[in-house]
């Protein structure tokens, strides 16, 4: 019943259809609106991305650094041994050089 009424409405009754230069200025602004969404979320995600890395290289930096330290300070007691052990084969090269005069 409803539908035979819409049937017979008179024409300026009906509703109003868009143009087509209508349609495509609001297809064209839709577009745009969806380019500048996209531009803005791909934007975010880079900003996003580039402090991720940013805050990867500080933390590989300090790490870096405290290996270094560490590596440092194991060269030096590594060093330190060495010292020791040569004073210890110079002493013990005296020691042999004494005895070996002795029995002379």
């Amino acid at each position: 019943m409803f539908t035979r009424n819409l049937h017979t409405l008179p024409r300026q009754a009906r509703l109003l259809s868009t143009s087509s230069a209508v349609r495509t200025e609001t297809l064209a602004g839709k577009i745009k609106e969806n380019i500048h969404a996209v531009d803005k979320a791909a934007g975010r995600t880079l900003a996003s991305g580039i402090e991720q890395v940013q805050a990867a290289t500080e933390t590989v930096k300090e790490v870096l650094g405290q290996a270094g330290q560490k590596v440092e300070e194991k060269a030096k007691e590594k060093k330190e041994d060495t010292a020791q052990g040569v004073e210890k084969l110079k002493e013990m090269e005296r020691e042999k050089r004494e005895e070996v005069h002795r029995r002379t």
